[in-house]
């Protein structure tokens, strides 16, 4: 492509709306001495004296024409040229520059002066030839498309860029109108746009056209009618800087939407955010606000909040050593920094900052964000944590059992006092030692190996063990039995951390244990002995009483003796049916207790009882109920037993239920058992005392000696001897009601 700048004999220079100039190439710089740097921004007139350079008002005609005008030089001698002027819009719509071309007729006009005549013909003709050839050659290698259309808008003229622009050879476009090239959406828009120009109006726009191939391309067009009513046209195809323009503008949309999004995000999360730039504005969030307790200015800079950054020992911090002084003029990444921010209440929070500059592609710093955390929280917290550590401490310290800490590796790292005393000492090993601890199992007196010690199975196994009874060795030689427990521990992602071991020393209780087994034995012993051995005086008792009785009756006059034998006989009955106890509760703690068993049936049975307690239920004006299932199957039980069992439930519900009360006794089948049941409106057992009321010599009252706490624990036991199981259920103020199964035969069920 020609370059404009370095065409010889051809003087091309642009002026602005105002006549100043923008272009100037280097054929006016050779011809008038002025460089472009010199010239740009000032008129033609001003290179020379008002009035002194004529013919320079064509330059300011915004129609394309020709004129001969002078151009001043730094030597002074003016110079004369034919120029050629056409606007020309300016790049991005910035609007219209005046392009002038000129050729040189300084010895043209010198020949013209001369009072000899005229220039040779031949001179002159050379001059134009060589102009046109000049002018043609600009014109096609002109890097816009220029094109010249009749009055009908046919294309008469166009060159190369315009062809290759609009997608056409020449030829095609020689026979083509601008109505052929524009898209149909445009042809109304052209006929307004030739009336603006036929009144005289220079037009310059964006239109769309259909190039040879098919395609649409978007051109600038400048374009003036001339006087003859040929439209000159000047063409730029711009659909790559639309293409651009369009994609910038994309961009800068997603850029807004980014920011939008960068910025709710900022003002949503719960850390101060602060956004610098060299320039010294700031970005911010709420949050930032809420932390300095100030309305921050997004022009102040870092002047506003400098005085309320203090280091944690109160002491200001320096304006060199602000986050965002380090991070903008020295690069510096900061992370995690403590900090105190001073409000105007004078309340100082402790925050955790971090900073970090951002750098462009080439690695500059373009700006920086910085990050602070309130950690007043987390600061009361840790210090709420090292109070419960202190406490934990002292706890661990004082407790008076062992207690004994390993890590995740099995190893024993720790124990308090109470260890090291029950102990006498420790050994801080692994598992695989564990065997310098020497204990046995306290029921079986088997050695406990290194893997079976409750922490061992606690590291290896995750099993939790509680209450184990050990005799141990100690360290210093001396046995002691201890309780032993030990349970596995965890973090909070549920990954092993350890295990703990808690010793108590139970040696005293222990040896006072033994020694009251020692003395229930020796009294259970001497109960079953002294049971034993009553057994035939009483009976000696009570069989003499009844021959006094007879004897008595036959000879007559003997009627005080009666209640004295009465008293007598009701003695031995009641000393008979407490041996029969105590003598069952032996058997039943021995394990010798024999049932006969037979045939029972359960309505009978239930009938039995009620008949022998009728009377003594009138007496105390209670109402006796009786509720039988129907068809209930024979049990195969020792009748006497049950017999013996139910009738101490009713006889108790009799005992001690106030008069005008209720006491029901039914059976029914649930199952595979038959269950037999008493209720009584009675005053009701509280419920912490239910679990032990089956215990012998257990009476709820101490001071009541209405019995003698042994029929409970019996009817367990003859109970429990037929496989069954007994129960109560009570509520106080309402009564209780005592149950107990039997199970149902297989040839029965």
């Amino acid at each position: 492509m020609l370059d404009l700048q370095e065409v010889s004999g051809v003087l091309v220079l642009g002026l602005d709306a105002s006549g100043r100039i923008r272009a100037w190439n280097r054929a006016c710089a050779e011809v008038t001495g002025w460089t472009l740097e010199e010239v740009r921004g000032r008129s033609l007139s001003d290179l020379a004296p008002p009035g002194s350079l004529p013919g320079l008002e064509g330059f300011a005609r915004p129609a394309p024409h020709r004129f001969d005008a002078p151009l001043p030089t730094r030597q002074g001698p003016v110079r004369w040229f034919t120029w050629a002027t056409t606007p020309r819009p300016l790049p991005e719509n910035r609007g219209v520059e005046t392009v002038a071309v000129g050729l040189e007729l300084t010895g043209q006009k010198r020949e013209e002066e001369r009072p000899r005549g005229r220039a040779p013909r031949e001179h002159l003709e050379a001059t134009v030839r060589q102009s046109e050839e000049q002018l043609r050659a600009i014109f096609e290698e002109a890097s816009d498309g220029i094109a010249l259309a009749d009055a009908d808008g046919r294309y008469v003229v166009a060159n190369a860029k315009a062809c290759e622009m609009l997608g056409r050879t020449c030829e095609e476009l020689l026979s083509m109108t601008i109505a052929d090239l524009v898209v149909p959406e445009e042809l109304a828009r052209l006929s307004e746009t030739t009336a603006s120009m036929l009144a005289g109006q220079t037009h310059v726009g964006e239109w769309r056209i259909r190039r040879g191939d098919g395609t649409e391309a978007i051109v600038e067009v400048s374009a003036r009618m001339l006087s003859d009513k040929r439209l000159l046209a000047f063409v730029r195809e711009v659909s790559e800087r639309k293409r651009l323009q369009e994609e910038r503008e994309r961009l800068l949309a997603r850029m807004d939407a980014e920011r939008r999004w960068l910025q709710a995000v900022i003002d949503t999360v719960p850390l101060g955010v602060l956004l610098f730039e060299p320039s010294g504005r700031l970005g911010f969030n709420r949050r930032a606000e809420e932390l300095f307790g100030m309305t921050l200015s997004p022009t102040a800079g870092s002047e506003q909040y400098r005085g309320r950054i203090l280091f944690p020992d109160g002491t200001a911090v320096p304006p060199e050593q602000l986050p965002s002084h380090r991070i903008l003029f020295k690069g510096e990444t900061l992370m995690g920094v403590e900090f105190l921010i001073e409000q105007d209440s004078g309340e100082r929070i402790p925050i955790l900052g971090s900073a970090a500059p951002i750098r462009d592609a080439d690695g500059d710093v373009i700006g920086g964000v910085g990050v602070f955390q309130d950690v007043s929280e987390r600061m009361q917290a840790a210090a709420a944590i090292r109070t419960n550590e202190r406490l934990l401490n002292g706890i661990f310290e004082l407790l008076p059992v062992g207690v004994w800490i390993a890590d995740h590796t099995g190893r024993i790292v720790r124990t308090n006092p109470a260890g090291l005393r029950i102990w006498a000492g420790a050994r801080y090993v692994g598992v695989s030692e564990f065997g310098e601890y020497k204990a046995w199992w306290a029921d079986t007196g088997k050695p406990i190996a290194a893997d079976e010690w409750a922490l061992a199975r606690a590291l290896n196994k995750g099993e939790t063990s509680l209450g184990e009874l050990l005799r141990i060795q100690c360290f210093d030689g001396s046995f002691k039995t201890i309780i032993n427990s030990a349970l596995p521990l965890y973090d909070e992602q549920g990954k092993f951390a350890g295990a703990i071991v808690v010793n108590e020393d139970v040696t005293g209780l222990r040896e006072i244990e033994e020694a009251l087994r020692r003395a229930v034995r020796a009294r259970d012993e001497m109960l079953g002995v002294v049971s034993h051995d009553l057994r035939s005086p009483l009976q000696g008792i009570e069989l003499a009483a009844r021959r006094i009785a007879i004897r008595a009756a036959q000879q007559g006059g003997t009627e005080w003796l009666h209640p004295s034998l009465d008293r007598i006989l009701r003695a031995s009955r009641t000393m008979r049916k407490l041996i029969e106890d105590l003598l069952d509760i032996a058997s039943i703690e021995e394990g010798r207790l024999s049932i006969q068993r037979g045939q029972v049936v359960p309505a009978a049975l239930v009938h039995e009882v009620a008949e022998s307690l009728q009377s003594q239920a009138e007496e105390k004006q209670l109402l006796l109920e009786v509720g039988v299932e129907p068809g209930l199957p024979p049990l195969s039980a020792d009748p006497d037993r049950l017999l013996q069992v139910l009738s101490n439930l009713a006889g108790n519900a009799l005992k001690f239920t106030p008069s005008g009360g209720r006491v029901s006794v039914r059976v029914t089948r649930r199952g595979d058992d038959v269950v037999f049941s008493v209720q009584d409106t009675g005053a009701g057992i509280p419920e912490e005392q239910q679990a032990q009321i089956f215990d012998r010599f257990w009476q709820a009252d101490s001071a009541d000696r209405r019995g003698r706490g042994l029929g409970l624990a019996i009817a367990k036991g003859l109970v429990q001897a037929h496989e069954g199981r007994i129960w109560v259920e009570s509520t106080v103020g309402q009564g209780s009601t005592f149950s107990f199964s039997v199970p149902i035969a297989p040839e029965y069920r």
